[in-house]
């Protein structure tokens, strides 16, 4: 431990410049990460958003066609006298 003694006296005299080295050394790893964590969370956003477009469009299209049919046979039950005949 002696050895290191002899490297006091520079950590003393440029510990300013150590200390921001250190800080700015743990500020670009924090940002190197950040923006991908925003960026795969920004990802599952839009992932999660398509899914409920395409249930709410599939249900929408789906409840369309089947209020379509059951208008159609109404109309055409009642209007035009079609009986449904079981054979």
């Amino acid at each position: 431990m002696g050895e290191l003694k002899s490297l006091n006296k520079y950590l003393l005299k440029y510990k300013w410049r150590l200390l921001s080295g250190v800080v700015f050394i743990i500020l670009s790893n924090w940002f190197t990460i950040y923006p991908a964590q925003i960026f795969r969370d920004a990802i599952d956003i839009v992932i999660d958003n398509l899914k409920t477009y395409q249930l709410l469009r599939d249900s929408s299209i789906k409840e369309i066609a089947h209020e379509r049919g059951i208008y159609l046979f109404h109309a055409l039950h009642h209007h035009h006298g079609f009986k449904i005949h079981r054979v």
